[in-house]
């Protein structure tokens, strides 16, 4: 195993949920980059830290052994899981390590933020605005990425929430983000801040729920449905185009079958299997929290029933061993990610695959839509031993294999 060197020891850390001869890293230069510049500038043994966006531990770990308190946030399951286990095998007691659900409070008092810049500009707005509200009034802010991920857009975000921001030289193709606290702090009473907070959420297309997240919505007219997405999830702002063609030709039974939303974002395609089946009982799954969330949120708006189930897993590794016995799902509608975070890949999407075959029952249906050039008609084909295609268009395609 390659070991990970840092200013604050070695570890060895993994990428979870990867192929075996994967050859990415489970750290990047931005990992090193925070880490060597905190260790210039900053001594942060008995300091609160909170880690945000964090895959696998690269900055938690080392932090947890330069003795912080540290608190890693994440959307992502997979970040969980993998972020536990090379804890786990780097020796860190359980009772030392702290993982926060992105849906939930982040902790209070926050002296050091060390981020990682998520995928989407108003995720960062929602992130940045809810650290606000918990560092102490000196905290140090630093955010990383790579250099051609940090864009005008990206600063000009930091300064309007946070305060005063620079950049530093570039490190490997890598850059941070350094921002002057001008954040009223402790000293502020809480109803000061929530008015400060609200008054600063005010981009474009945005707007604030009662729970404090950012959600963006779009409507779907033939189905009379409106989704509304928190900011981390896929395709927010409107239906995407390979959704699009799913929902053009996807079919249902009319019993009572179980049907799962694998990768189901805000739930659109789960909820339009809902109106094409009263009947059904439907279970909505992705490895983020805010997607299931969504989900959640928009079928109780729309549904008046406890037919639904809300689950956050990696593919459907807790599932395949609780129906792996009997086999009771009838359909999966997956539209695959092939992305984890800024790593593009095929893995997950294969995952999913063979997964869905471990819970289907007989006859139970797979359909997946997805860019024509990934080729996954063969991966289904070669573990199902057909592939149908049921539509397709210049850029996408949908597929459905049958159980047998």
């Amino acid at each position: 195993m390659i070991e990970y060197e840092t200013p604050y020891g070695e570890f060895v850390l993994k990428r979870f949920f990867s192929e075996e001869n994967e050859s990415l890293q489970a750290w990047d230069s931005a990992d090193l980059y925070v880490l060597r510049y905190l260790n210039e500038h900053y001594r942060v043994e008995g300091k609160r830290v909170l880690v945000v966006n964090d895959l696998f531990g690269a900055i938690t770990i080392p932090m947890l052994n330069a003795g912080a308190s540290c608190f890693s946030v994440s959307d992502s399951y997979i970040s969980r899981n993998s972020y536990i286990a090379n804890c786990r095998n780097n020796a860190i007691s359980r009772d030392k390590h702290f993982f926060i659900e992105e849906t939930q409070p982040f902790p209070q008092n926050v002296d050091v933020v060390l981020m990682k810049i998520p995928k989407s500009l108003a995720h960062l707005k929602e992130q940045l605005e809810r650290i606000k509200l918990v560092v102490n009034s000196n905290a140090l802010i630093i955010a990383a990425d790579k250099t051609k991920n940090i864009h005008t857009s990206t600063i000009a975000l930091f300064e309007k929430i946070v305060g005063a921001t620079q950049t530093s030289l570039a490190w490997k193709k890598s850059r941070l983000i350094l921002s002057e606290n001008q954040i009223l702090g402790a000293e502020t009473s809480s109803g000061d801040v929530e008015k400060l907070y609200l008054e600063q959420l005010n981009l474009d297309g945005d707007c604030l729920s009662s729970d404090g997240f950012t959600k963006d919505s779009y409507e779907l007219d033939r189905w009379s449905l409106i989704l509304r997405s928190r900011s981390s999830v896929f395709s927010r702002k409107k239906l995407d185009q390979g959704t699009a063609l799913l929902l053009q030709h996807m079919a249902v039974g009319n019993g009572s079958e179980c049907i799962i939303d694998l990768a189901c974002g805000n739930g659109v395609v789960g909820l339009v299997a809902k109106k094409l089946n009263k009947n059904a009982h439907l279970m909505f799954v992705d490895e983020s929290y805010m997607a299931v969330e969504s989900a959640k949120e928009n079928y109780l708006s729309n549904f008046n029933d406890d037919k639904a189930e809300f689950i956050v897993d990696d593919c459907l590794s807790s599932m395949k061993f609780q129906f792996g016995a009997r086999n009771r799902i009838d359909r999966i509608f997956c539209n695959p990610p092939f992305h984890q975070q800024k790593s593009m890949g095929k893995y997950t999407a294969h995952r999913m695959f063979h997964h869905a075959f471990e819970v289907l029952g007989t006859k139970g249906e797979l359909w997946v839509v997805a860019n024509r050039h990934l080729g996954y008609h063969a991966i289904l084909k070669q573990r199902f031993g057909h592939c149908e295609t049921v539509a397709s268009n210049s850029k996408f395609v949908v597929l459905r294999s049958t159980k047998r």
